[in-house]
């Protein structure tokens, strides 16, 4: 991986530990579909689970919601 795509990797568990320790959802910037495929990839380092929303069902640029477990989000 390049040096951004660690970067990356790195923010995405961050905002995945910060969700779990504050107890609350946690949102990222838009993301790509080569950002997003990142995120996917990162999925078994995180904290929390996440879901993708783009604002409607065909949006390319998604948020990725980090939901934290005290909340019971499935």
């Amino acid at each position: 991986m390049g040096n951004e795509q660690d970067l990356l990797q790195k923010r995405f568990i961050d905002l995945s530990k910060q969700a779990n320790r504050k107890g609350i959802v946690i949102y990222s910037d838009f993301l790509n579909l080569s950002e997003q495929n990142l995120l996917s990839v990162t999925k078994g380092k995180l904290e929390t689970s996440y879901e993708l929303s783009g604002g409607h069902e065909y949006a390319e640029r998604k948020i990725a919601a980090f939901l934290p477990v005290d909340l019971g989000y499935e």
